[in-house]
């Protein structure tokens, strides 16, 4: 993908102004991580790991070992390198686009990837998923977060340089293309599709609202139960996918 100078500049500020506030809701970000933790074990490649929310989170989980966090940005791997500093951690760069960058790592050596809220960002999503696959032993896992329905594409998705979003039928797709057999598939976090439509549609805002997060994160403990019992994970602002290395 070719970013004009204006374009870059302005990703890397909304990214970054996004990541910092949604990074702010300690409730939300464990309901994610509890939304794949069941999957999350051994040794794991972390893809776009920012300013390391998510990483925490992955490094204090019972079943993981060692921990290896990457992100595209510079200034991202910088941070995450000053803020984990474990013996079981390592930080580099990666980007999903390029198959040199891939080339630092072993075949074969991790047990679970790790991708959420990055593939969107990929213009050819098969390569990147093909070139994570070959990174995993067998029965390896790669468990991706994506955002779903194109209707509701809109000003944050296009400020943050989404390529799309997705439907079901689109991971049954890449499950074809790159031979995995998807063992999990649900929607995440159904409330969010009302703020996301209003900020980035009606209002045409391209950074997330600190006032419809923090609403979000006090009710985090209904909106789960009512995720789980009621609406059965089968809507969401968010879709999210286990791939298994066969």
């Amino acid at each position: 993908m070719l970013l004009n100078c204006f374009d870059l500049f302005s990703f890397m500020q909304d990214g970054e102004e996004n990541l910092e506030i949604v990074g702010q809701y300690d409730r939300f970000n464990d309901w994610m991580f509890e939304e794949i933790a069941d999957d999350v074990q051994g040794d794991v490649l972390e893809v776009g790991s920012g300013l390391g929310t998510i990483s925490q989170r992955i490094l204090h989980h019972k079943k993981t070992k060692k921990v290896v966090l990457t992100d595209i940005s510079k200034n991202y791997v910088s941070r995450l390198k000053k803020k984990f500093t474990q013996k079981n951690v390592k930080v580099t760069s990666l980007d999903l686009g390029r198959a040199a960058d891939f080339k630092k790592f072993k075949k074969n050596s991790f047990d679970t990837i790790v991708c959420l809220n990055v593939l969107e960002h990929v213009k050819d999503e098969v390569f990147a998923m093909e070139n994570m696959k070959e990174l995993l032993r067998k029965n390896g896992k790669i468990i991706i977060l994506v955002p779903a329905y194109s209707v509701l594409y809109n000003e944050l998705d296009k400020a943050v340089l989404h390529f799309k979003r997705y439907h079901k039928k689109d991971i049954k797709h890449l499950e074809k293309r790159v031979g995995m057999s998807v063992v999990k598939m649900f929607h995440f976090n159904f409330f969010s599709i009302f703020g996301w439509f209003l900020n980035g549609t009606v209002l045409k805002k391209g950074t997330v609202s600190t006032g419809a997060m923090g609403l979000l994160d006090t009710c985090i403990p209904l909106f789960k139960l009512f995720e789980k019992y009621i609406l059965r994970k089968t809507i969401g602002l968010s879709l999210i996918a286990i791939f298994q290395k066969k």
